[in-house]
């Protein structure tokens, strides 16, 4: 085979293709990593620890109101009606954050979302040509979507 025959060049501009081809799914697998690694983990994160203190505390403040609000006693009568009224303040308050900033629907979604981009890096290694590196973009940018969505709702319900 010479460099003149048609064959040999077909061949050298498909190596080149490919070349190209594997570099795009590379470094589209970088930035699909880095956007899971260092957005949705991490946001998945705090919301997840953010429901779990939210509703310890919402618990433990329902708790210690009800125990306060038993106890007879004539001489620190004016503390406990003030403990009653702080911890049911509390109690309240963790509650209502909880449900309006929807931090245990913003959790699942990231998760969801999380598990989404471990398939998609999975697919990206797999992609055979540019076809299907455009549908796997395609699914990244409604994952960018759906996490801006997520993050922009707040009073969704459950």
């Amino acid at each position: 085979m010479t460099s003149s025959d048609p064959q040999f060049k077909e061949e050298k501009l498909s190596s080149l293709d490919q070349e190209a081809l594997n570099k795009r799914k590379e470094n589209f697998g970088a930035e699909v990593r880095s956007f899971r690694n260092q957005r949705i983990a991490k946001l998945r994160s705090i919301n997840h620890w953010w429901n779990i203190s939210l509703t310890v505390t919402g618990i433990t403040f329902t708790l210690l109101t009800t125990v306060l609000g038993v106890v007879e006693t004539d001489a620190v009568k004016g503390l406990i009606k003030l403990g009653i009224g702080l911890s049911g303040a509390v109690a309240v308050a963790s509650q209502s954050a909880n449900s309006e900033f929807r931090v245990r629907g913003k959790a699942g979604e990231y998760t969801l979302v999380e598990a989404e981009a471990v398939i998609l890096e999975h697919q990206i290694s797999h992609a055979k040509d540019e076809t299907e590196l455009e549908a796997l973009q395609t699914a990244y940018y409604i994952l960018l979507r759906r996490t801006a969505e997520a993050e922009a709702s707040s009073n969704k319900e459950d």
